[in-house]
């Protein structure tokens, strides 16, 4: 049975009956114990289909025939659910169901008949054949009903009420005795009254028969009937011959009772009588009426009496139709030339329609053209303010002189972190597992646990240095991550040197680099003077060094030349948190990998496929593929022979570094676009983005 929700879209199926099939091919339904239901995973209450629930609106009857069987799958999952196929359908048929209305404020059958007039009240789709309980017996263990078609029934939602007679239906309907036992009780509809069902799929005999009707609306019927019993025809002379004709018919009272098919108490037989003489009686203008009503009802009869009175020869009658013909032309002229306007007007506003359409398409590409042009002049406007502050400051800082390898140089001299003495060493089987294993001995957390995982962060650097050796990363995680990559490769702290204000000789740090054998360098104030020619320096340089690019205000990311995202990958940090760790010294252990490490070559065939950069393939320039490319390449490498739980996917990966390069290479509405593509990214973008372009601590 379909349940309903409160605001009365269908919710579930409830279970109310099970059918089982016999040796013979024949079904049993054995109706469920309410007070004994078993499990709801292997007896179920309700069951659920959302295909099935989407065609409750196509369904008859609230009741429906359905194959269900448990979701033996993991102990879990709800039923299995089916609709039975054409032909179990029509094997099932024969088991009808009966729904049991009670008519609770009625009392016998002069009641019903009444209350059959006025309406029933009902909610739900009903069974297409319906007792309605009218009368309980004296034992109290049963009742009577009457059994009616859901056909000859009219129903608007509330109330059920006989349709308008149909000529030569029956006046009578059976009567059955039920036994309470017998009627089940349904479960409460969230909007409706109680229901019931008969549990048996045959009646029992009828105990009688019974008028559904009130008297009067089968006085017409009866007097055609008797007539026809008689023998008699009528004619227009005979009219006034028709009331003591009638008056015989009912002296014969077995044969109004034959017409009724019910024996019928003497009142009731008084009642039909007076009926039907106050229809026959010539005296009377009720013959009038009723024709009257037969012309409005009878459509066939209506014509019928049309043709006869056209087809006449009388000269009024053929004046009348020439005038009807004239008058009907002119009805016809008419109409063309009213169709004719309204057609004109029609193609008038549908051009008036296209005319505001057009109107407001150029009017709200006029306003997005305005909101560009602000949001141009006022980038503008800040980047330039912007750079002439950095060359100020730049300009009013002399650099130092420092002595390396006995040449004079802009350049400090690096120096490691901390010292590696006091803690022990674990050997880990790949960089990869060392790696991260030191970045969660740093701090380096997940903070809300929806980012990528340590694991997949620490494959990701990896990844990431076999397209460059320059990785940009949020200051407050690059000395972190710097120490945990250079302990994992050789067993030492990262090296860290500040590099001067607009400086950018490139060679005096890769001697630097050679002489000491340096693994990992970080380089602080290159990203944060905005230092391009330091960035285009490091790329021409031939050296294994990895550089880490500390970032201390992401406002100033968008005044860096796009072209130096072309050596400089973004390492994401985004919903990572780093509890800092004074000094590597008081760490009990650290981690180093038992073999060495190579970055591993991307494929040679990398512009063949463009999904990993596919969103932003059309406003990237194709200079700046390269590492994104490589880095999806080298994932996907490594995905196939990496058995960690955490797998890392290039999406994921890029999806950062593509909006900055996005971001200084297109125009805003394809920025737009590629942002609201990245809605399901575990990232927050929209804090980078804000922190990208709204940032007011930029220097």
């Amino acid at each position: 049975m379909v349940q309903y929700k409160d605001n009365g879209d269908p919710d579930n199926f409830y279970r109310l009956a099970d059918y089982e099939e016999q040796d013979d091919g024949s079904f049993i339904l054995s109706w469920i114990d309410e007070e004994n239901r078993g499990d709801r995973f292997e007896d179920p209450w309700t069951l659920y289909s959302h295909a099935l629930i989407d065609k409750v609106d196509l369904l008859d009857s609230d009741f429906i025939i359905l194959d269900w069987l448990p979701n033996f799958s993991d102990g879990k999952s709800k039923p299995r659910v089916r609709d039975l196929s054409f032909s179990m359908q029509q094997r099932l048929k024969k088991y009808e169901l009966f729904e049991v209305v009670d008519c609770r404020d009625v009392r016998g059958q002069a009641e019903l008949r009444a209350k059959m007039q006025d309406g029933i009240p009902f909610a739900g789709k009903s069974t297409a054949r319906i007792l309605f309980v009218y009368s309980s017996n004296d034992d109290k263990r049963s009742a009577e009903a009457v059994l009616l078609r859901s056909s000859d029934l009219k129903y608007d939602g509330r109330l059920f009420s006989l349709k308008s007679r149909t000529p030569g239906s029956s006046p009578s309907v059976d009567i059955y005795q039920l036994d309470y036992d017998d009627i089940y009780s349904l479960p409460l509809q969230p909007t409706q009254d109680d229901r019931y069902l008969y549990m048996s799929s045959t009646l029992p005999n009828p105990v009688g028969k019974m008028s559904i009707r009130s008297f009067e609306d089968y006085a017409a019927d009866y007097v055609k009937w008797f007539y026809d019993r008689a023998g008699e025809g009528l004619t227009r002379v005979q009219r006034r011959e028709i009331s003591s004709f009638v008056e015989g018919a009912f002296k014969v009272p077995e044969r109004l009772e034959d017409f009724i098919g019910a024996t019928l108490p003497r009142e009731e037989l008084a009642d039909i009588v007076d009926s039907v003489q106050r229809i026959v009686h010539p005296e009377s203008d009720t013959m009038s009426k009723l024709v009257a009503s037969v012309l409005e009802n009878d459509e066939t009869f209506r014509n019928e009496c049309r043709q006869k009175l056209l087809s006449g020869n009388d000269p009024e009658m053929m004046s009348l139709r020439a005038e009807t013909t004239r008058l009907s032309k002119e009805r016809d002229d008419a109409q063309s030339s009213l169709n004719v306007l309204l057609h004109e007007r029609d193609v008038t506003r549908l051009k008036i329609d296209e005319c505001k359409k057009a109107k407001s398409s150029a009017e709200a590409e006029l306003h997005n053209i305005e909101e560009q042009k602000d949001q141009l002049l006022q980038r503008l406007n800040d980047d330039v303010a912007l750079r002439l502050g950095l060359q100020a400051v730049v300009s009013n800082k002399a650099p130092q002189s420092i002595t390396v390898d006995n040449s004079t140089a802009l350049m400090p001299s690096a120096c490691a972190y901390a010292a590696i003495d006091g803690p022990s060493l674990v050997v880990k089987n790949t960089v990869s597992e060392a790696f991260a294993a030191n970045l969660k001995q740093l701090g380096y957390k997940d903070a809300n646990g929806q980012s990528i995982g340590i694991k997949a962060f620490a494959s990701g650097v990896l990844s990431s240095l076999s397209a460059t050796n320059m990785l940009a990363i949020d200051s407050s995680f690059a000395v972190a991550v710097a120490n945990a990559l250079s302990v994992a490769l050789n067993g030492q702290a990262a090296m860290h040197v500040s590099i001067p204000e607009a400086y950018s000789d490139a060679e005096a740090i890769a001697r630097q680099c050679e002489s000491n054998t340096y693994h990992v360098l970080v380089l602080d104030n290159v990203l944060d003077t905005l230092n391009e020619g330091m960035i285009f320096a490091l790329s021409r340089l031939s050296t294994q060094t990895i550089f880490i690019l500390p970032i201390g205000a992401r406002g100033n990311l968008r005044l860096l030349a796009p072209e130096a995202w072309e050596h400089v990958f973004y390492v994401p940090t985004e919903n990572f948190a780093c509890i800092p760790v004074r000094g590597l010294e008081k760490l009990k252990m650290y981690y180093k990998s038992s073999a060495g490490w190579e970055p591993v070559k991307p494929s040679k065939a990398l512009y063949d496929d463009l999904s990993a950069i596919e969103s932003v393939s059309q406003i990237v320039p194709i200079a700046s593929w390269y590492i994104p490319l490589a880095i999806a390449d080298v994932i996907e490498k490594t995905s196939e022979t990496d058995d960690s739980s955490e797998l890392l996917s290039a999406d994921e990966w890029l999806c950062l570094h593509l909006l900055l390069v996005a971001y200084g290479s297109g125009d805003q509405k394809s920025i737009d676009d590629f942002r609201d593509s990245m809605s399901d990214s575990r990232w927050n973008v929209d804090s980078f983005m804000r922190r990208l372009v709204g940032n007011r601590n930029v220097r």
